[in-house]
């Protein structure tokens, strides 16, 4: 059986250039001409061929390395798309906003823990004062100010506005508290105006950080 033609250094040349034509995508081939080329190209060499062997290697080092180098090319987020990831996460934030008032009508710090980031650097500015820390907001405001001052409590919100600055949510909204006062049974009504941060985990999730929330404003002539 006769041995295979030496392949000369301008065939070596040739299949490396078939194979440094192929096209890719993210480092890998689109398809697979320039890997049957190099293939062939490995086959064809014996080791009697050690000359064209060294230059067909020499050639083939960038070109191999430029293949694993390859940046995977990004594809930019279309408007709708950008416009979906908008409203999703608007709603994710406004179901979290009316988690956190139910929490508050049911005294229900179970379900308050899913809507808090439960740290110490989470905050709650009220009227009666200024909460640091989720234990904190648990115990003064969940506790004392909701479940010991009123036996009945209904907090309603109303014109809720959700505006996204990437990884930062803020809620707004009004709102009206019924309550009635445990100590002497007396039915109460307050309105106020409230703003809430929200942040986004590294798991996509949305977390309660920070509640203000006060009395409506003065009006002129009440100063």
């Amino acid at each position: 059986m006769e041995s295979p033609a030496a392949p000369t250094a301008l065939s070596c040349l040739n299949l490396l250039r078939t194979a440094s034509d192929a096209k890719f995508s993210g480092g890998r081939l689109e398809n697979g001409i320039g890997m049957i080329a190099l293939k062939k190209l490995l086959m064809s060499i014996s080791y009697r061929q050690v000359g064209c062997w060294t230059r067909a290697v020499w050639i083939a080092l960038p070109i191999i390395a430029s293949f694993a180098c390859s940046p995977k090319p990004e594809t930019p987020m279309g408007s709708a798309e950008v416009g979906r990831s908008h409203d999703t996460d608007v709603a994710a934030v406004s179901e979290l906003v009316e988690m956190y008032v139910q929490s508050i009508n049911d005294v229900d710090t179970v379900l308050a823990g899913e809507v808090w980031l439960k740290s110490d650097q989470v905050s709650f500015i009220n009227p009666r004062g200024h909460e640091t820390g989720w234990d904190a907001i648990v115990e003064n405001v969940y506790e004392k100010a909701m479940r010991d001052s009123f036996s009945k409590r209904r907090l309603t919100p109303r014109d809720i506005a959700v505006n996204l600055f990437g990884d930062t949510a803020v809620a707004e909204f009004a709102w009206v508290f019924d309550a009635t006062r445990r100590e002497d049974g007396v039915a109460i009504q307050t309105t106020g105006r409230e703003s809430q941060v929200y942040r986004r985990t590294g798991s996509g999730r949305w977390e309660l950080v920070h509640v203000h929330y006060s009395g409506r404003p003065v009006e002129e002539g009440q100063q």
